[in-house]
């Protein structure tokens, strides 16, 4: 449940982050590179609170491996499909 709860959470972060980046103009390059910073260091100490309530080291390596990488991917999915709808609309406007 805490690697599910975990997960979420990173979603939504990530969620806020890009509202803002848009609200805001901001580039996502920086934005990319804070909410993966940020994002890991939430993973690490989400890990060392499970080792430090009895989890072995094994198990937290693979949940980080899971709560660090599903808001990952999405990342790099929602900039995959801003990039082809950009390609789209440059080929279309050409």
């Amino acid at each position: 449940m805490h690697t599910l709860t975990a997960t979420v959470a990173g979603l939504i972060y990530l969620a806020v982050l890009l509202g803002v980046e848009r609200m805001a103009r901001l580039p996502g390059r920086s934005m990319d590179t804070a909410f993966a910073v940020f994002w890991l260091l939430a993973t690490v100490a989400h890990g060392q609170r499970g080792v430090a309530a009895g989890q072995t080291v094994l198990t937290e390596i693979v949940v980080g491996l899971v709560v660090f990488s599903v808001p990952l991917a999405a990342l790099i999915a929602v900039r995959a499909a801003a990039r082809r709808r950009a390609a789209r609309r440059s080929i279309f406007t050409s």
